[in-house]
């Protein structure tokens, strides 16, 4: 259940998402891979094109004999980390999809690769003479990153309903494990694509140390179609053979169509030889045969587009090609070697796994709470674990368990108080396991930096002539972010909070402007207003989040979305914008009575750059109707804010 830290700038940096709202505007489709490859390209000139990537793979199947159906004399084990990204479901719910179907789909790889599927029997007469095998196992791992011990699925909630192809940054930054050693799979609720993966490089790629798209190697797949069995599964892509086509792509077999639109140069347009040229995908599960381009079309193929009920192969020459990658790919090559493959050897072993409480921001008083796993062999009754604040002991504690191989338990300690305005460096350390010191070290040790929010009184009001001191910025990226800058409303001098999203390349990258925290126990009728300005275009969003525990990586309540042209006040330009005149400012107000009588609010705005246009926001206020408009308007900033 390891998650590893968000990826760093260089990966963020890697897949900047400008102008991909236009996928999602035709419903779902069937693979993204194609468009996801055209984009890392872009934006990654150190990739290599297509013509090199083919040139070196031809160079290397030059030394290779084909034309048999055992295509190596040791099994490919390839171990599987399968990320499930829900929304708080239950297991075995929507999106947080049960371990049996995370199971069943390992199943269907395993057949389909070495053609043990029972539909093989389908295969047309025409083709049985190229069907063919590799062997390859594919594994759930058994060693996460830190040599504990693991069953190969991460659970988190990634606090939303569903996703987009446009939020690939962000949905694989939520879980992530090192791509040299596992392949990552991503399963979600994507509503865009059913899928799609991350094509393998040469051996010749020079100057990535390391690549730049690592971290985001590996494939994403809608949860209803992952997995095949008695689940809830799209009718029509009910038999796991999504995941089989997009790692297929994973291990460099392109579309059997080779993506082109004509029978003109259809001769082997997806470079392989033994597959039949065809100039379009195919749909749905036609009757066999269906010319095209003067011969039958292979839609049997799993790298074509037919339901899952009409794939049953993979070709000889397909086999070849990606034998290739796994024996020559840098970060394919290194899959078979991983140590994910080998079980932990440790016995008495307990793992510190996540910190519940307190999170990176808190309100105030905490109940520390830690995660922990039984990373060894033996059963774990019981341990000693120790709690520090700021490097001082608080508590040391012993928990009775009983945990099996990879259970995992909650423990929680007494409550701490956490310094306001300021940073608290949290500990958890485990000491025993059954009694004795715990037999591996580097995987007892959590640790969490909290930052207190500041607490004010209504009324609050800010019209950013400078930025409010209880008022805090959260830039998660630490790249661009909110700051001050002159922005004519037509008020004299007026400032207003801007952040340059024409000049942010890290595309999905979040940043925050967050009130202090105010107590709504003895108010009604309460009222947010907001200015904000934003020339039109199509990528950006803000939003405005209510949290009641200071922490905008839990839950929250959304109270405003507007993106693209629904948050445009001023006409598009091709300039960096700056507001000239009050009419290109609009006014929000908002009701914040769900509200009413609780005693810890914290109001964040939040913006999801785009790389469109800039974002500038003005004159916010929290009132109640003990307030007039008139005492409203005579509020400056910082002075009627008390901490």
């Amino acid at each position: 259940m390891t998650i590893l830290p968000r990826p760093t700038l260089s990966f963020l940096l890697t897949l900047t998402f400008s102008g991909l709202l236009f996928f999602t505007a035709f419903g779902q489709q069937r693979c993204a891979t194609v468009e996801y490859e055209k984009i890392r390209k872009k934006l990654n000139p150190k990739l290599e094109d297509e013509k090199t990537f083919e040139k070196w793979l031809k160079e290397k199947s030059s030394i290779r004999t084909q034309g048999t159906q055992r295509t190596q004399s040791a099994t490919y084990k390839i171990p599987v980390v399968v990320h499930v990204i829900h929304n708080g479901e239950p297991i075995g719910t929507g999106a947080n999809i049960s371990d049996a179907q995370i199971l069943s789909q390992i199943i269907v790889l395993n057949e389909d690769f070495k053609r043990l599927n029972a539909d093989a029997s389908q295969t047309p007469t025409e083709f049985l003479g190229v069907a063919g095998s590799i062997d390859i196992e594919f594994v759930m791992a058994k060693q996460d990153p830190f040599a504990s011990g693991t069953n190969g699925i991460v659970r988190v909630n990634g606090n939303r309903a569903s996703w987009t192809y446009n939020d690939n940054v962000q949905f694989k930054s939520l879980s992530y494990w090192p791509s040299e050693n596992y392949l990552n799979i991503w399963v979600l609720n994507m509503t865009d694509f059913l899928g799609y993966a991350q094509f393998p490089e040469s051996s010749l790629l020079q100057g990535l140390d390391p690549p730049f798209d690592s971290s985001t190697d590996g494939v994403a797949i809608s949860y209803k179609v992952y997995g095949s069995g008695a689940f809830n599964l799209d009718p029509q892509y009910n038999k796991g053979r999504t995941a089989t086509h997009e790692i297929g792509h994973f291990l460099g077999l392109k579309h059997i169509w080779g993506d082109q639109s004509s029978c003109s140069n259809v001769n082997f347009t997806d470079y392989v030889q033994d597959t039949p040229p065809q100039s379009s995908s195919t749909n749905n599960c036609p009757a066999h045969p269906q010319p095209q381009c003067s011969t039958p079309k292979m839609f049997q193929n799993y790298m074509d587009y037919t339901n899952d009920v009409c794939m049953n192969l993979f070709t000889l020459g397909q086999i070849a090609r990606m034998t290739i990658v796994l024996n020559n790919s840098p970060r394919r090559l290194s899959l078979l070697t991983s140590p994910g493959l080998l079980e932990p050897i440790v016995n008495d072993d307990l793992g510190s796994k996540d910190i519940i409480a307190p999170a990176l921001t808190s309100c105030g008083p905490e109940t520390p709470t830690l995660t922990v796993s039984n990373d060894g062999a033996n059963l774990i009754t019981s341990a000693r674990i120790q709690l520090k604040l700021n490097g001082v002991i608080q508590e040391t504690k012993d928990f009775i368990l009983n945990l099996d191989k990879l259970a995992t338990a909650n423990v929680s300690f007494g409550g701490i108080s956490l310094a306001e305005a300021t940073t608290n460096n949290v500990s958890f350390e485990i000491l025993q396991t059954n009694g004795v010191p715990d037999a591996k070290a580097s995987n007892n040790l959590k640790l969490v930096t909290v930052k207190v929010a500041a607490k004010a009184n209504l009324p609050i009001s800010t019209t950013f002539n400078s930025f409010p001191s209880n008022w805090s910025i959260e830039n998660p990226d630490a790249s661009l972010t909110w700051q001050v800058i002159p922005a004519a409303n037509g008020t004299s001098g007026n400032k207003a909070m801007y952040i340059n999203l024409k000049s942010y390349e890290n595309v999905g990258a979040v940043d925050r402007v967050v009130t202090p925290v105010f107590d709504l126990s003895n108010f009604n009728n309460l009222t947010l207003k907001f200015d904000r300005a934003y020339a039109e275009s199509t990528v950006d969003q803000l939003k405005v989040l209510v949290s009641s525990s200071c922490n905008y990586e839990g839950p929250v309540t959304e109270l405003f979305s507007k993106s693209g042209l629904a948050l445009s006040t001023a006409p598009s330009t091709g300039s960096s914008f700056v507001p000239t005149n009050a009419s290109q400012w609009a006014t929000e107000v908002i009701s914040l009575n769900q509200f009413a009588g609780q005693s810890q609010v914290q109001i964040a705005f939040v913006v999801v750059n785009g790389n469109g246009n800039n974002l500038f926001l003005d004159n916010i206020s929290i009132t109640s109707g003990d307030f007039t408009d008139i005492t409203l308007l005579s509020l400056e900033s910082p002075s009627p804010v008390s901490s």
